[in-house]
Order: structure tokens, then C-alpha cells, then sequence
């Protein structure tokens, strides 16, 4: 029920009697008797950008192939940006046939992803490259009144399963066996302010002229942005201290970089006070023998962002298996993060710089031009739209939902703060509300179509 959930708790299943298997482990049954091994290790990042560079080309393309060779059509998004491209560029060089799919809107910068995907396509060869409008899909937040699937966890896959629900269904229409989409690559390729905490301790002056960078482009305070470099405290005890300063989140406040181990704790205003209770005895159980994913709060901080991604994944796998389609995200594939954890921090990711590992890689493969592309817009003025056209519908869904009948959440103050009125008014803590309210409703077996 948390936006953001801090390790472990984002892994523990929300099924009572299950013990989970770690993320880096796996299971070995011997006899009646269940053990678990450790499989993988993050790489020491040691590599500079250029020898990065061809590391990650080679395991992606290694991971598109392994996905791709036994199919004799493949589906790909090409939204011209820096993860779905690179994917198809591989999948073209498979024996498949590749199609692929680009989106447009007519809101401002709408038809960039268009524009960048056809100049990417001078050195794709595909079979065929769909053109269409989002106009033509499932609306942000439309179609959850009847989002039946069965997940493995409230993810938000649920929010967004009617649209990729919609573009499955068109691949599977075309002939695809293979679906392959670039989640995960933004967690992945992204750089965060974060790791010049790190870095603060092995070359200060790069590390503050980094974070400089990232405190001018976001027109942050300068006290508030450097101040967290001093703060030296382990995870344990900087979840304890979220603990006892958890409360509502003022979507008004001007954000501040990060530079500690995870988002701080919060809830909405519209979370009663019994799962208020829940989720503070929870925390504090898991505060008792917790350990961080890394030494530091860049290794930390790295791994936990490729998990929150996977998750999506994960559900997408799911939906995807409901249309007999295969669902694949190469790009979080276990040896891509390898390679991309191999290479120093200061050269896998710049504060001016769109992911700039992943240029160096594609460099020679993809135009020139191409490669220039230096931002991706969001999609958050198609979701403005979506709550103000569904919010009824939005408000039944939750009122009608196992998380109103068991006070989880109250309706009244969820009416009056969950839709923010203006422009780019969205407020998040709606998305993991609703998507709990899905997961909730589905496994309860209430799957009766709910009316405003």
C-alpha cells in the first residue's frame, strides 16, 4: 500500500505460509527438505564507458537473441527512444520476421517518438512498422473496472494492463509469438544522485561538481541537496528513523534529490488508521534484522530500482501468457545488468547526459542522428485527462473494492484528495491505491462489473 516499498518488503509475498526465495538465490528440493543457494552477485564496477559499452552490446544482443531465434515473428515497441531500439535493431539481425509499433498523440511533443523511431529505421530492417494513435488505445485509467487478470502482487501492470492488454492483442492480431518491450531499461540506464553519495567518498570534488549539476537542473536548494553527502548512517537505522517520521506526503512540496538509501516513507491522506497501525508494525518487525542489497548506498540503491522495474515485468509476463504471447524484456536481462553494473559510475550515467552508456553501445549500429535524441517525454498530460474523464468510475472501483469493506481506506477523504485539480496535477499515491484495489478485488473472486 506504499508508493515506494523499502527492501525486503517489496519481495515478501502477500500470501500468508509462503517463505520467499530471494531475488539472487534459488531453490534446491532435496528430499522433503527445502534449501536456497545464492546464483548471482552484483559485478565490482570497474570498467570505463567504452569497454562497458561493448560488454552491453554483446549481452543485449545475446539476451534479444535467446528470445527471438525459435520464433518465426517477433512484436517490438519502437518508441525511438534508448531501450526499445536498441532491442529491435538486435531482433532484426535474428532469422524472425520483425514487427514493430510506434505511438503518436497530438499533445505537445506527442509525435517526437514517431519522428525518432523512423530515423532509427534506417538501419532496421523490419517486416512491417505500425503507426498509430494513442487515441486508438484504452485511456490512462480506463478499463480497470473490468481488469480481470489474477497478478502476483499489486504491481502497476494492473493500472496499466487495458493498454498493454490492447497493443498484445494487436502483435498476437499481426502473427507475433513474441512480445518485446523496454521495461525495465529506464531503472537500469538512468543515473541517480544517489551515487554521489558514494562516489563523495572516493573522489569528493567529482561527486560535488556532479551534484551541482543535478541541484542546478532541478532548481533545488543548494543547503538541502548537499547537506545529505555527511549523513553516514546504515540502512537499518535510516529505516527506523523513516519509521518514526512516516506521515502523509505534500504533493505541493518541492521535491528534493535523493541522496538517501530509498524514497522516504509515506502514505495518503486517505489510509485509515488501523493500516496506518499495519504498515508501521510490519516496517518495524522487518527493521529488526534487515540488511541493505549493497555495502553502500549506490549498490543499494542500483539493485533495488532493477527490482521495483521487474515487477512490471513480471505482470506483463502474466497478461501476456493469458493471450498465449510471450512477454520479454530483454533489456532486464541478468547479464545487461551485468554489464551495465560493471562500468564506474561516474562514466555509466552524467546529470546532462540520456543515458549515455547506451548511446556509446549503439554507436556504428544506429545513425548518428539517431543517437542525438537527448530526452523521452511522459505520458503524465494523457493521464491528467484519464482521472478527470474516470474519476467516478475510478471512486467506484475503490468503494466497492475489499479495501473499503475491510477500512483500508477512507472514501470521503479519498474523494477530496486523490484528484488534484490543474494541469499535470496527478497524484501518485492514487496509482498504488488503485492497483491494490484491482489485485484485491480480483483474488477475493469479486469480478462482477462494478457501476458508478
Amino acid at each position: 500500500m506504499l508508493r515506494q516499498i523499502p527492501h525486503p518488503l517489496g519481495e515478501l509475498p502477500v500470501w500468508q505460509g509462503v517463505r520467499p526465495v530471494p531475488a539472487d538465490h534459488y531453490a534446491i528440493l532435496d528430499g522433503s527438505r527445502v534449501r536456497v543457494a545464492r546464483w548471482w552477485r552484483p559485478p565490482e564496477p570497474v570498467l570505463s564507458r567504452t569497454e562497458g559499452a561493448a560488454r552491453l552490446c554483446r549481452a543485449l544482443e545475446e539476451a534479444v537473441s535467446t528470445r527471438t531465434r525459435s520464433s518465426d515473428v517477433v512484436y517490438a515497441d519502437l518508441s525511438g527512444g534508448f531501450d526499445s531500439t536498441p532491442q529491435a535493431y538486435f531482433a532484426a539481425r535474428g532469422p524472425a520476421r520483425l514487427l514493430v509499433g510506434t505511438a503518436y498523440n497530438n499533445d505537445p511533443g506527442g509525435g517526437e517518438d514517431l519522428i525518432w523511431a523512423r530515423r532509427a529505421l534506417r538501419t532496421i530492417d523490419v517486416a512491417h512498422h505500425s503507426v498509430f494513435s494513442t487515441d486508438e488505445m484504452p485511456q490512462f485509467y480506463d478499463g480497470l473496472l473490468e481488469m480481470d487478470a489474477q497478478l502476483d502482487d499489486p504491481s502497476d501492470t494492473f493500472r496499466a494492463g487495458p493498454r498493454m492488454r490492447y497493443m498484445m492483442q494487436q502483435a498476437k492480431e499481426l502473427g507475433a509469438r513474441v512480445y518485446l518491450t523496454g521495461l525495465g531499461g529506464d531503472e537500469l540506464l538512468f543515473g541517480h544522485p544517489r551515487a554521489e553519495h558514494t562516489l563523495f567518498r572516493r573522489r569528493p570534488l567529482l561527486a560535488l561538481r556532479r551534484l551541482r549539476a543535478y541541484q542546478l537542473l532541478e532548481r533545488l536548494p543548494a543547503r538541502a541537496t548537499f547537506v545529505k553527502l555527511f549523513d553516514r548512517r546504515g540502512y537499518r537505522q535510516w529505516l527506523v528513523d523513516n519509521l518514526e517520521r512516516i506521515g502523509e506526503r505534500d504533493e505541493k512540496t518541492k521535491p528534493t534529490l535523493s541522496l538517501d538509501w530509498d524514497a522516504p516513507l509515506s502514505w495518503p491522506r486517505w489510509y485509515t488508521a488501523d493500516i496506518r497501525a499495519a504498515i508501521v508494525e510490519r516496517i518495524r518487525k522487518v527493521c529488526e534484522d534487515v540488511e541493505p542489497l549493497g555495502p553502500d548506498l549506490a549498490s543499494h540503491g542500483e539493485i533495488s530500482m532493477i527490482r521495483h522495474g521487474a515487477r512490471s515485468t513480471r505482470g506483463g509476463e502474466q497478461l501476456g501468457a493469458e493471450l498465449g504471447l510471450a512477454f520479454q524484456a530483454p533489456i532486464s536481462d541478468d547479464r545487461v545488468a551485468e554489464a551495465v553494473l560493471s562500468v564506474r559510475r561516474e562514466e555509466r550515467a552524467e546529470p546532462k547526459a540520456f543515458k549515455p552508456l547506451m548511446r556509446e553501445a549503439m554507436r556504428g549500429r544506429l545513425p548518428d542522428e539517431f543517437l542525438t535524441r537527448s530526452r523521452k517525454n511522459s505520458g503524465t498530460t494523457q493521464a491528467t485527462r484519464g482521472i478527470e474523464r474516470y474519476k467516478e468510475d475510478l471512486l467506484a472501483l475503490c468503494g466497492q473494492s475489499p479495501l473499503a469493506g475491510l477500512g483500508i481506506i477512507d472514501l470521503r477523504l479519498l474523494a477530496e484528495h486523490a484528484f488534484p485539480q490543474g494541469p499535470g496535477a496527478i497524484n501518485r499515491d492514487l496509482d498504488t491505491t488503485l492497483n491494490g484495489a484491482v489485485f484485491a478485488r480480483n483474488q477475493s473472486g469479486v469480478r462482477e462489473r462494478i457501476t458508478p
